[in-house]
């Protein structure tokens, strides 16, 4: 005897009694759904409050909700996946639907049995992996909480040591000894662990990976955390004023220690000087620069007149380590990267960033 499948129930909330009929006819040419049907959305959430629902058919013309309003009270409501049904003109509102939440769209005039039941099963997928992405990050933050108390509490004994060590030199009249200087940088340098642990827990709590994320700050993160590097090959930074973008700030961080060590490692100039500034544009959108003095670029890895394509990008050595990397990145924040030499023959690397991205709507 074979075991059978048991059906999935769907919860249809459409005003249109000729358009219910139809979904009904469409869902009954195909097996596993079960149709529940409501023509308002008050009653649709009635319904929710009651009965185990796996997926809603939400049209965005119900007579008690403004459209996109429906939805977000639906999510707030209940955690269930929602496809949203639109008019043939409306698609555009079915784009801002999967903004607000819903794992899909369809438009009325395309639907049939294949499109409803393959969008209901995908919508059903999709958010159970958003659930379970969900509980990964919820465990990744608790992680996190407890590697951060263990770390925190071992810096701050290195830390008073080191102080003590120094109140030791000063004592016996030898405030500008070694041992001095040493416990200077040891104390820097656990100062610097201490302010990335706490750095480091905000992106773990961090639900959402686009964030605020303050690029001067984010640049001169990177420069802390590259001091001993930068101190060892006669190097120095600049960090000028640089927009705040809306982004994840884990990987705009890896950008900025990118670049800085790339020029550390494959600059034979010294000394050298890293400069990272902003240029604002017209239409809002900034050019994020990193710029050194090097002598010697590889022509192949300059861009002439078109942004930097990842995909296409195959470097051997030198400045070509990591740029496609940084690209990628950049291009996932809906940006371009351009590459051009500086007046001293160095390589000069334009990040723009769109309006889009840019907090304060691209003003300095």
């Amino acid at each position: 005897m074979t075991a059978t499948t048991p059906a999935s129930t769907v919860l249809l909330i459409e005003d249109s009694p000729s358009d219910a009929v139809l979904i009904h006819s469409h869902l009954a040419l195909v097996d596993g759904w079960v149709v529940l049907h409501a023509t308002t959305l008050s009653a649709g959430l009635a319904i929710l409050g009651h009965t185990e629902v796996h997926a809603v058919l939400l049209d965005l013309g119900l007579p008690d909700t403004d459209r996109l309003e429906g939805l977000r009270r639906l999510r707030e409501a209940h955690n269930v996946p929602v496809v949203v049904l639109t008019g043939h003109r409306e698609t555009d509102f079915g784009a801002d639907a999967l903004r607000h939440g819903a794992q899909d769209f369809l438009s009325k005039d395309d639907v049939d049995a294949a499109a409803l039941d393959r969008s209901l099963r995908y919508a059903r997928e999709r958010h159970e992996h958003a659930i379970a992405l969900t509980r990964a990050q919820l465990r990744l933050s608790q992680y996190a909480r407890a590697v951060a108390h263990d770390i925190r509490t071992p810096l701050a004994t290195i830390r008073g040591f080191a102080e003590l060590i120094k109140v030791e030199e000063q004592g016996r009249g030898a405030p500008e000894s070694r041992v001095a200087a040493f416990a200077d940088r040891i104390t820097a340098a656990t100062r610097r662990l201490t302010t990335m642990t706490s750095d480091l827990l905000v992106d773990a709590e961090s639900v959402s990976g686009d964030v605020p994320v303050d690029l001067t700050a984010t640049a001169r993160w990177a420069v802390e955390l590259l001091t001993n590097e930068l101190e060892q090959a006669d190097a120095d930074v600049t960090v000028l004023h640089l927009p705040t973008v809306v982004g994840h700030r884990a990987t705009l961080r890896r950008v900025f220690t990118n670049l800085i060590a790339n020029a550390i490692h494959h600059v034979d100039v010294r000394p050298l000087r890293i400069r990272i500034v902003g240029e604002s544009h017209e239409d809002g959108s900034w050019d994020v620069v990193v710029e050194d003095n090097g002598t010697r670029v590889d022509a192949d890895l300059v861009a002439r007149g078109a942004p930097l394509d990842p995909d296409a990008l195959q470097p051997t050595g030198g400045h070509g380590h990591g740029l496609r990397a940084v690209a990628s990145t950049v291009i996932e924040h809906d940006g371009s990267t351009w590459l051009s030499t500086t007046a001293d023959g160095g390589l000069r690397i334009a990040m723009r960033f769109p309006r889009s991205r840019v907090q304060g709507g691209g003003q300095p």
